[in-house]
C-alpha cells in the first residue's frame, strides 16, 4: 500500500512550536492571530527555516513510520512546505535523516494534495486538516484525519499514531484497476478499419503496413477516429459496476500528447457516456511505468502483447480471447475474477 502523509501537525508539533516562537518574539500578544496580516506573514516567513529544522515530533510518529516500512508499505511525504523558503525540501530531507525517519519519497510545495495523491498513486492519505481530508475524500482518496473524533465527518479520525497503526493493520486498500481507453473501452480498431476502406480500398488491412505508415495515419486521422470510435457498452457496464463495488478505476490512454483540446474532448466523451472513474492518465506511452507509478494492480488492455506482459510487474488482462494466460472470454468473467480477488484481499 502507498501511504501519503502530511508533515506539519501530523508528524510534528508545528502549532505548539510556532506558539513558542511567538511568545519569544511577541511576549505581549496572547496568540498569533493578534498580529495583523502583514506581521503574520513576515513572522511565518522569518521562522520557516527554524520550523523545518527543529520542530518536535509527535509521540509515536517515528515508530509508526518504522512499522509502515516493516509492513511493506510505501511512505510518500506530501507537504505544502516551500511557500516561504526555497530550502524547504532540503531542510525537510535533512530533518528526516537526522531523526532517522523512514520515507520513500518527499514531495514539497504541493498546492493541490488531491491531485498530487492521484498522480502518485496514493491509496491512503493522513492529514491533520479536516477540510483537506474532505477534499481528498471527494477526489476518491481514502483518508485518516489526524484529529480528535468529531462525529461530524464520514471519514476516519484518529488523534495519535499508535491508534493509526492499529487501524492500518486492519485496513485494506481498494484494488486499483486500469482500463486502456482505445480498443478496450472504445472500439478504435473498428473506426480505423472503416477509414482504411475509405482511403485505401486496395489494401485496407491496417496491420499489414509498417510502423511509419501507421503512425502517420494515426497522426493525420486521430480526430476523425475519436469521433467514429464508439464506446463498448459491456465495458461501460463493467467499469461502472466495479466502480460501485469499491474498486479504484484508472483510465489509461496515449491520447493527450499533442493538444489540450484532445484531453478536454476525451474527458467530455467519457462524461457523456456516463463512465465513472477516479482518474484518467494521459500520455501513457509506457504501460509498465504507468502501472508502477500509480500502483495499478491490474491493467485491462485488449492490445496487450506477451512481450509487454513479461516486462510489466503488474497483471494485464485481455478480454475476448480464449485459451490464453490471464484472458477472459467476456466481461462478466472479468467481473467474477476481480470480485474473487476483492474477497481474497479482505
Amino acid at each position: 500500500m502507498r501511504i501519503g502523509i502530511d508533515i506539519d501537525n501530523t508528524l510534528t508539533n508545528t502549532t505548539e512550536y510556532i506558539e513558542n516562537l511567538r511568545e519569544q518574539r511577541f511576549p505581549n500578544l496572547s496568540k498569533l492571530e493578534d498580529l495583523d496580516s502583514v506581521q503574520y506573514e513576515e513572522f511565518l516567513r522569518s521562522v520557516d527555516d527554524d520550523i523545518h529544522k527543529n520542530v518536535t515530533l509527535k509521540d509515536g510518529a517515528k515508530d509508526a513510520l518504522d512499522w509502515m516500512h516493516a509492513a511493506g508499505h510505501e511512505v510518500y511525504i506530501i507537504t505544502a512546505r516551500g511557500n516561504y523558503s526555497k530550502n524547504a525540501l532540503k531542510d525537510t530531507e535533512d530533518y528526516f535523516h537526522n531523526y532517522g525517519l523512514y520515507y520513500d519519497k518527499i514531495i514539497a510545495n504541493v498546492k493541490d494534495k488531491g491531485y498530487s495523491a492521484k498522480i502518485n498513486g496514493i491509496d491512503l492519505f493522513i492529514d491533520d486538516l479536516t477540510s483537506k481530508c474532505a477534499e481528498l475524500k471527494r477526489d476518491g482518496i481514502d483518508v485518516i484525519n489526524f484529529a480528535s473524533p468529531s462525529g461530524q465527518v464520514t471519514f476516519k479520525q484518529l488523534d495519535n499514531w499508535p491508534d493509526i497503526v492499529g487501524y492500518l493493520k486492519i485496513y485494506r486498500a481498494p484494488i486499483k484497476v486500469g482500463f486502456a481507453l482505445d480498443d478496450t473501452i472504445f472500439d478504435t480498431k473498428r473506426a480505423i478499419a472503416y477509414l482504411m476502406k475509405v482511403y485505401y480500398p486496395q489494401k485496407f488491412d491496417f496491420s499489414s503496413y509498417d510502423r511509419e505508415f501507421q503512425e502517420q495515419f494515426l497522426n493525420k486521422y486521430m480526430p476523425v477516429i475519436e469521433d467514429l470510435a464508439k464506446i463498448n457498452n459491456e465495458a461501460l457496464r463493467t467499469i461502472n459496476y466495479l466502480y460501485d463495488k469499491g474498486f479504484k478505476i484508472y483510465i489509461v490512454t496515449k491520447r493527450g500528447n499533442k493538444y489540450m483540446e484532445e484531453v478536454d474532448k476525451t474527458r467530455k466523451l467519457l462524461e457523456e457516456a456516463g463512465l465513472r472513474y477516479h482518474h484518467i492518465i494521459f500520455n501513457a506511452h509506457d504501460k509498465a511505468f504507468v502501472c508502477q507509478k500509480y500502483g495499478l494492480k491490474y491493467l485491462v488492455d485488449n492490445t496487450r502483447t506477451h512481450k509487454e506482459e513479461d516486462i510489466m510487474q503488474t497483471l494485464s488482462i485481455k478480454v475476448g480471447v480464449k485459451n490464453e494466460k490471464n484472458v477472459f472470454a467476456d466481461w462478466q468473467d472479468l467481473i467474477n475474477y476481480l470480485e474473487g480477488v476483492m474477497e481474497w484481499n479482505e
